[in-house]
């Protein structure tokens, strides 16, 4: 979520100059990115908090390329009826509450270090099924 923020940021180039240039508007543009640490039944009462607070009503212009792509991509707009449409990507993907409170990696690099240990025991790119089976055992053992 925070490379999309981050390549979405890119994109507007007032945005960028802004996001690099100082650090304390950095720091509460990425208050967006936090709300994958909320539960996931107080994201949008979390976002629609955020998006009324002081920072960003007095950066609400130059904001709001960002804050617009990030509603509808990750919490969803406001419809008539009072409710929320859905988002690109639902909540329950991109949350990480629940990994937090469980003490879960939030990467997956212990599997790519696994993999890469496992291709050099194997030594090449397409081993016989023989050599897999013999290779996989001796990272068992």
């Amino acid at each position: 979520m925070s490379q999309c923020i981050w390549r979405r940021i890119q994109q507007t180039p007032a945005l960028q100059e802004r996001y690099t240039s100082d650090s304390d508007f950095a720091v509460s543009v990425r208050t967006l990115a936090a709300l994958a640490f909320f539960p996931l039944s107080d994201i949008v009462r979390s976002f629609e908090e955020l998006i009324d607070s002081p920072f960003f009503q007095q950066n609400e212009e130059v904001l709001r390329d960002i804050v617009n792509y990030f509603e509808d991509t990750w919490i969803g707009r406001p419809n008539r009826r009072g409710g929320r449409a859905e988002p690109l990507f639902p909540h329950a993907l991109w949350n990480c509450v629940e990994a937090v409170h469980a003490d879960l990696p939030k990467t997956n690099n212990a599997v790519e270090g696994w993999h890469r240990g496992f291709s050099e025991l194997l030594g090449s790119n397409h081993p016989s099924i023989w050599k897999f089976i013999s290779a996989f055992k001796k990272s068992r053992a």
